[in-house]
């Protein structure tokens, strides 16, 4: 039997209220109105929450559905696995699933009993809506998750399309009063029911690995890694808004980045005028967020090696101050109206932009020509660039040691994109998947990558934190001013690596990874 899917997007109303919504056209019609009972199940060891597998049972009336969610094969946040079987009873029935979830539960359950771990009070509020020839329904649920001895209030708008396409739902969203009052979010109910149950909160996620199928064309190949980094995006924003959480800031500033690093990689198809508005708004993100991270670094550098030093104390106390002021912005920018329709734009863009009708891919190096989108051999586009951004890093590294800070810069932002593009299209080449006498070739390669974006991103904190006004926060005097800059720069120079260390350790570790197998070589 084939997949089932849920498409979905859903929106959280922070602050629970539904007023803005309830006011607009749409939503001025008479709903039909549904009371749900939930409960969820899991195994003691909670495989199923470790697998991100969702198990429930939904009394509705008379009626009773079992419900299995599992992640979508597909990189795309919309979508999810879903299979629903009416029940008899209100006792689990997982024989009546069909062959391929059933098998799929059986082995995360394991012979482990199945447990009740949460419930579930819902109010949902029905309408059906026609947007550009499809079929959206709109579910407002208000309620209650219970799990272990807590109650957690739920708020959210779900969009789920019923009849029609992906990007007309996305369109629909877009005309919402999107903004600090209602955002996309990533956590499912059950997500929510299972973190309740355990105790836990959310944390930040790693961007998820790319599986590319040698069939897709150019343009279907940058469609799935654009949803793997908006889906990376989206599982990490919402943390820093709720919770000022440093990692998630972090990922979200590598989702982008990735996301922008695609784009670079397949630059010249996405010329049209919204890729070039798309890639702005992207850089204008990052950048608002780079503050932020720049003083994570810079605090957790100095704590590392100099601890709670007293004479360090006000310092320290200016660049907490900056960091506050740093987070509350973007925090803001997370949270605004400007962000949500960037996020529902950069969708819409993925799923159906012009682009997608445009005839070139990834510019060859061995040719002037451009590859026809419609290439047979992906595999061997994407070496071609793998080899263009290899020599970039090779022409950018010569003389390493004499490269002043910017030179390092622009080194280690070449050797993103070596990584990123080692990251997105190595599962095309058979050699990646062969080992040799310690590890593949591929993840040595992307490894060395690592260690080297590492090394180089530690001489760039190194100058980023030579540049931070510790006096632009608060109003210290001159004096003062002076004292704490040159407190800081004492500290950047005992705490860590030196300059010259990390100089030392890069050149060495550059010279190794231009010397490594290049896992595409044969396809080039």
């Amino acid at each position: 039997m084939s997949i089932e899917r849920e498409i979905e997007i859903k929106l959280i109303l922070p602050d629970g209220d539904p007023a803005p919504l309830l006011a607009l056209a749409p939503f001025r019609r008479a709903p039909r109105i549904l009371h749900f009972h939930t409960r969820y199940y899991d195994t003691p060891d909670w495989s199923l929450s470790r697998a991100r597998a969702i198990l429930r049972i939904r009394c509705s009336g008379d009626q009773i559905i079992q419900c299995v969610k599992m992640p979508a094969s597909n990189a795309r946040p919309t979508d999810r696995a879903e299979w629903e079987r009416p029940l008899e009873s209100d006792q689990l029935a997982l024989e009546l699933l069909p062959p391929s979830p059933r098998h799929r539960l059986e082995q995360l359950i394991n012979d482990q009993p199945l447990r009740p771990f949460a419930t579930l009070e819902v109010t949902r509020r029905i309408w059906i809506v026609a947007h550009r020839g499809s079929q959206i329904e709109m579910a407002l649920d208000s309620g209650t998750i219970n799990a272990n001895g807590q109650q957690v209030q739920i708020a959210e708008l779900e969009l789920e399309l019923v009849d029609g396409r992906v990007d007309d739902m996305i369109d629909f969203a877009l005309g919402l009063p999107l903004g600090p009052g209602l955002a996309w979010s990533m956590c499912s109910k059950g997500a929510r029911a299972h973190m309740t149950a355990r105790g836990l909160h959310p944390a930040a996620i790693k961007a998820s690995p790319v599986t590319l199928s040698p069939h897709l064309t150019s343009a279907q190949a940058f469609q799935e890694i654009a949803w793997h980094c908006l889906g990376h995006l989206l599982g990490n924003y919402r943390l820093v808004i709720d919770m000022g959480d440093a990692d998630a800031l972090h990922q979200s500033r590598v989702a982008i980045r990735r996301m922008r690093a695609a784009c670079s990689l397949f630059s010249s198809m996405l010329n049209d005028a919204p890729s070039r508005l798309i890639r702005a708004e992207l850089r204008a993100a990052a950048s608002a967020l780079g503050p932020a991270r720049d003083l994570d670094v810079l605090i957790a550098r100095i704590h590392e090696d100099i601890g709670a030093v007293a004479d360090y104390a006000p310092l320290m106390a200016q660049l907490e101050q900056q960091r506050r002021a740093a987070y509350e912005h973007a925090t803001a920018l997370l949270n605004c109206a400007s962000f949500q329709r960037l996020l529902f734009q950069l969708a819409a863009w993925i799923e159906n932009g012009a682009w997608l009708n445009g005839l070139k891919a990834i510019d060859s190096v061995e040719q002037d020509l451009p590859v026809p989108i419609a290439s047979p051999n992906l595999a061997s586009t994407c070496a071609h660039e793998l080899q263009s951004r290899y020599r970039k890093v090779k022409k950018a590294g010569q003389h390493f040691q004499q490269l002043d800070a910017p030179g390092r810069h622009q080194l280690r932002i070449e050797i993103k994109k070596l990584r990123y593009a080692a990251d997105f299209f190595g599962s095309l080449f058979p050699g990646s998947a062969q080992c040799d006498e310690q590890r593949k070739p591929h993840q040595a390669f992307v490894d060395a990558l690592t260690r080297l974006q590492d090394l180089l991103g530690e001489l760039n904190d190194l100058a980023t934190g030579r540049e931070i006004d510790v006096g632009a926060m608060d109003s210290i005097n001159e004096i003062e001013q002076a004292r704490l800059t040159l407190m800081l720069d004492q500290a950047l120079r005992t705490s860590g690596r030196t300059e010259k260390q990390l100089i030392n350790d890069a050149t060495h570790d550059l010279d190794q990874a231009l010397h490594l197998p290049r896992f595409w070589r044969d396809q080039a």
